[in-house]
């Protein structure tokens, strides 16, 4: 047994160094090799990712031939191994059968039990071999993503774009331009994150051709020496197979967007299934709320509904609305609560300047306008509540059941009967009326003696049939009758009081042009002046009119009344007049005949054919 452990680790010894030996005559060739694929031709300094696709498809398929050819080899010495081994056991057996005679029982014995041992020991390396094998094709998989170190351009790229993911739309703009000879100061860029991004990423990218010039400190790129034309699409194609490299793929990227995109629409049915009940709950109670104040208010104002509406959706588009005019306490009250259970917030009101100078004249300086409006973070279920208060006033108030026994209604057949009843009575009726001839004589109540030809001419028929077709095609179209006449109907039907006719807007639209005009209240009037003060101001102005004298206006003045003054003097008359009353009174009052005639001439004689009588008696 000694010999044969010792022969086993003999052999295990030679077998390790023979595939030692073997890696180092015939190993793999290394992953890491540097493979030119960046620089094909003159025209371009980058190869195309196929190109690299197919080396990685050749050191593939050599790896995979020489993993073959070691298997084939390990067998071939395993079996070399197996026979050199068999042939050893067959001498030391004949070898023991000339000294051994009495024991060949036990010898036999131990030969089986020793092969059954080595049979077991086989099987459990193999095993073991199989899962080393295994073990080195995965990690042989999964090299090129593990062992491959990420180019540092990739890794400025992530860092880039993960301090700052909405530059990625711009970013291949910027290396389209930069390829295009544009040249980029980075020093001007507002973003410092962005700037020290670029710059890190320009400073990897240098080996492809972008360079920094030293003077300006401005980045650009310069083309391989024996480029033809400039190709703006160069640092796009170097930044893909930079990505290819590390693993970054483009199917890689657009199955991670699909499967963000299916995420949220998995995730949104079930809560569309949890919302309904709740907003349903909640807009139950605003509802009521609203029948009860329309069918309260709406005997009073049958537009209060449509008013109501129009406030709701003035509310919902962001402005506030002002209850302080209406005349009704009640409804005041009533419009208020349902505004404060909508979660409405009661603030004061912007005016504009019209409004604030009729404020000012009708003295309500002081007191400021209050109005309803959206608060200032807006929640959803304002917004629902406010379309639940206008589908209500859609809607209407639900109508009230009526007290008392209600007859059925009627069955189809019922229907019949009493159609097929009406239409034989109508046709009976009109075979009577035919067939009887008119009675003289006083007519039984409720009957109508018959006329002989038309009682109306034809032409007040004809315009009443042509005006029943008119109104019957407004009514069809949904359009209101035009009024006889010419005159619309706004002049003839009188206007309804409304309630909230007085509410004010928060932002009414109004005429845009200058206004000239100055409000009467705005100098403000001066505080008084104590009594001391304003005599010693009186006497001080005092002093200083004596001192100057008149004006020479005050002087022109006096001298032009002296002139007057002497003027009526020297002629006696007197510039006063003296009312008489004899004279004044009945000066106006007489008329003479002679002038009146002249004036008149041939009027008596004209106006005589067509009155009777004259004009003088």
């Amino acid at each position: 047994m000694k010999e044969d452990n010792n022969n086993d680790q003999r052999r295990k010894r030679r077998r390790n160094k023979d595939d030692v030996d073997h890696e180092e005559k015939n190993g793999p060739e290394d992953d890491n090799d540097d493979v030119d694929g960046f620089l094909s031709d003159s025209s371009s300094s980058v190869t195309s990712v196929e190109e690299r696709q197919r080396n990685r498809d050749k050191k593939h398929k050599k790896r995979k031939k020489h993993d073959k050819k070691r298997k084939k080899e390990k067998k071939k010495k395993k079996s070399k191994k197996h026979k050199k081994k068999r042939r050893r056991h067959g001498d030391d057996d004949d070898d023991d059968d000339d000294d051994e005679d009495t024991d060949d029982g036990s010898s036999d014995s131990y030969s089986e039990e020793d092969r059954r041992d080595r049979r077991k020991r086989r099987r459990r390396k193999e095993r073991k071999k199989s899962c080393r094998d295994s073990d080195g094709d995965d990690a042989a998989a999964d090299g090129s993503l593990v062992s491959t170190p990420i180019p540092p351009a990739v890794a400025a790229l992530h860092t880039l774009l993960h301090t700052k993911p909405g530059f990625a739309s711009e970013l291949p703009i910027i290396l389209i331009r930069l390829a295009g000879g544009t040249t980029f100061d980075l020093r001007q860029v507002t973003d410092p994150c962005i700037a020290k991004g670029l710059k890190t990423l320009f400073a990897d990218l240098e080996p492809f051709g972008v360079q920094r010039d030293d003077t300006t400190g401005m980045w650009m790129f310069r083309p391989p020496p024996g480029a033809g034309r400039r190709d703006e699409l160069v640092l796009l194609r170097v930044i893909r197979s930079l990505l290819d490299d590390a693993g970054l793929t483009m199917t890689d990227i657009v199955q991670y967007e699909s499967q963000e995109r299916t995420e949220p629409q998995q995730q949104q049915p079930e809560e569309n299934t949890l919302k309904p009940p709740a907003t349903k709950s909640a807009e139950q109670p605003i509802k009521q709320q609203t029948f009860q104040l329309l069918s309260k208010y709406q005997s009073q104002d049958s537009e209060l509904a449509p008013q109501l509406m129009e406030l709701c959706r003035m509310i919902a588009e962001g402005e506030s609305v002002s209850l302080d005019g209406l005349p009704d306490e009640n409804l005041k009250d009533a419009l208020e609560s349902l505004f404060d259970a909508c979660g409405l917030e009661k603030s004061e009101m912007e005016n504009d300047e019209d409004s604030s100078d009729e404020d000012k004249q009708e003295g309500n300086e002081d007191s400021p306008l209050m109005g309803y409006g959206l608060p200032e973070h807006v929640d959803d279920n304002i917004q629902v509540q406010l379309a639940t208060i206008m589908a209500a006033c859609r809607e209407g108030p639900p109508k009230r059941r009526p007290v008392g026994p209600v007859r059925q209604p009627m069955t189809e057949q019922e229907e019949r009967e009493v159609n097929a009843l009406y239409a034989t009575k109508s046709s009976a009726e009109k075979t009577d009326d035919d067939g009887e001839e008119e009675d003289d004589g006083p007519l039984l109540p409720g009957e109508a003696r018959k006329g002989h030809g038309p009682t109306l001419p034809p032409d007040v028929i004809r315009a009443q049939a042509e005006y029943r077709e008119l109104q019957l095609k407004a009514t069809v179209a949904g359009v209101d009758m035009p009024i006889q006449g010419g005159r619309e109907e706004w002049m003839v039907v009188p206007g309804k009081y409304d309630f909230l006719s007085n509410i004010k807007s928060g932002q009414p639209m109004k005429s845009r042009g200058f206004q000239n005009k100055k409000s009467r209240d705005d100098e403000k009037a001066a505080a008084p002046i104590h009594p001391a003060i304003q005599a010693e101001m009186d006497a001080i102005m005092q002093a200083h009119q004596n001192a100057r004298g008149q004006s020479l206006m005050d002087q022109h003045r006096a001298m032009k009344q002296k002139e007057k003054d002497a003027a009526a003097a020297s002629s006696g008359r007197s510039d006063e007049w003296k009312w008489n009353r004899d004279k004044d009174l009945d000066a106006g009052r007489r008329v003479d005949k002679d002038a009146l005639g002249m004036i008149l001439g041939g009027a008596a004689d004209n106006l005589k054919t067509k009155f009777h009588g004259g004009f003088n008696r």
